[in-house]
């Protein structure tokens, strides 16, 4: 895992993988395990919200103007 992890970052720190990213609108994070495991737990509870308020019935939206 720790040597997938060094991999990872130091792709993630290569000038022309940034530029990439940056074109396809992607924000370059690397960092350890321990931190990509509490993005992903992140990640999960705003994709549950937007799927909620996804999921409401029609008559139930209420714009805000």
């Amino acid at each position: 895992m720790d040597r997938l992890n060094s991999e990872f970052v130091k792709l993630y720190r290569e000038t022309k993988f940034i530029e990439y990213l940056e074109k396809q609108a992607v924000l370059a994070a690397p960092g350890t395990p321990e931190e990509f495991a509490q993005f992903l737990e992140r990640d999960r509870q705003d994709a549950e919200l937007l799927i909620r308020i996804a999921n409401q019935p029609r008559e139930d939206y209420n714009a805000q103007q």
